[in-house]
């Protein structure tokens, strides 16, 4: 994700998966309903506290993924996580070099909401704090009785983990 100041008071937003450029006129609620993928983008900016004095303030925000939709793969948390820091960084606010386990279970508990409130997907925690808490070369034990995150160094260089995207799409929102 990328992002920066728009210079009216809209959401312009594009993806370069299809190179579509959606704009949203704010503060929201004035004009198109924000529809598929962007309705995540919608919800960081109407809870995302950083952007509670912005909300008239218009950016400009550009994503481009390798994470096919719908595969199973955590696309929705990987996109809220991304635009909640990316909104974040814009208003100066977020802006610690080590986040903590208290700020990274506020941003999933938020990313979380968006996809409840937004998305009418009811998952849990563990998509949006992989995104926020995975690090290069290890495996993320999350434990949610503490809760508690570990990092364990991926054992061998030379294994490999293989993820195949079988082609097969699914629905969040529609599924039990």
């Amino acid at each position: 994700v990328a992002i920066g100041p728009g210079d009216q008071p809209q959401a312009r937003i594009i993806s370069a998966s299809d190179q579509q450029l959606r704009e949203y006129p704010l503060p929201i609620g004035q004009g198109a309903a924000w529809s598929d993928w962007t309705r995540y983008i919608e919800g960081v900016w109407q809870l995302g506290s950083c952007v509670q004095d912005k909300r008239n303030e218009g950016f400009e925000l550009a994503v481009c993924s390798s994470l096919p939709v719908g595969a199973g793969l955590s696309s929705s948390a990987a996109l809220c996580v991304a635009a909640l820091l990316a909104l974040e960084r814009l208003s100066g606010d977020g802006l610690e070099q080590s986040p903590n386990l208290e700020s990274m279970l506020r941003r999933a508990s938020l990313c979380q909401q968006v996809e409840h409130q937004y998305a009418s997907v009811r998952c849990g925690l563990m998509d949006q704090l992989a995104s926020l808490a995975c690090r290069s070369d290890h495996l993320l034990a999350v434990d949610f009785r503490g809760p508690e995150l570990n990092q364990i160094p991926w054992p061998d260089q030379e294994l490999a983990c293989l993820l195949v995207h079988t082609g097969v799409q699914h629905q969040l929102a529609t599924s039990e």
